[in-house]
């Protein structure tokens, strides 16, 4: 069986049509509040597609997590560069050509090796500290472009209208 709809009209604020029961009467007796202005948040984007920013928000994640994981291999290769400055210290030599009778022999291994790790510790000292201050300043930028990109997210404002029995509402959502 099939039954006719009555369509209500939508009306907008000021609009007086007569409805029965006189609420025309009664709506142009209810005060209006006033919308003041009080400043402060500027809100997000509302239009905006969120699987953007979601995308958005996983490459800042990842740069950030590349950018500490540089800055740990590079602390330890600057470590690696230190023990091998220490194993190729003057000290080290020192104590060589003592335990020599103070005589260092030219064709000794020992005297190889210090000598081959004092000149490889300058090179792997200076890579690793300078892999270390890339993967800090890295993971520094990338931190801070997330927590921005979360803070969009987070402060968004969004707009609804839907339609009620004698008109329309205005559904106003602000996360923050």
């Amino acid at each position: 069986m099939l039954t006719a709809a009555a369509v209500l009209p939508l009306l907008l604020p000021g609009e007086g049509a007569a409805q029965p029961g006189g609420d025309a009467e009664l709506a142009a007796e209810a005060p209006v509040p006033e919308w003041t202005y009080e400043g402060g948040g500027t809100g997000g984007r509302s239009g905006g597609d969120p699987r953007a920013m979601n995308k958005k928000i996983r490459r800042a994640g990842a740069t950030t997590i590349a950018g500490a994981s540089l800055a740990i291999a590079g602390g330890a290769t600057a470590i690696a560069g230190g023990v091998l400055g220490y194993l190729g210290s003057p000290g080290r030599l020192k104590q060589l050509k003592e335990d020599n009778d103070y005589v260092l022999p030219v064709d000794d291994p020992k005297r190889q090796q210090i000598i081959a790790n004092a000149r490889m510790a300058t090179f792997v000292l200076a890579s690793g500290v300078s892999v270390l201050v890339v993967g800090v300043i890295t993971a520094a930028i990338a931190r801070s472009r997330l927590k921005k990109l979360r803070e969009q997210r987070r402060t968004s404002m969004a707009f609804g209208a839907m339609p009620t029995r004698g008109g329309a509402a205005l559904h106003w959502e602000v996360r923050f």
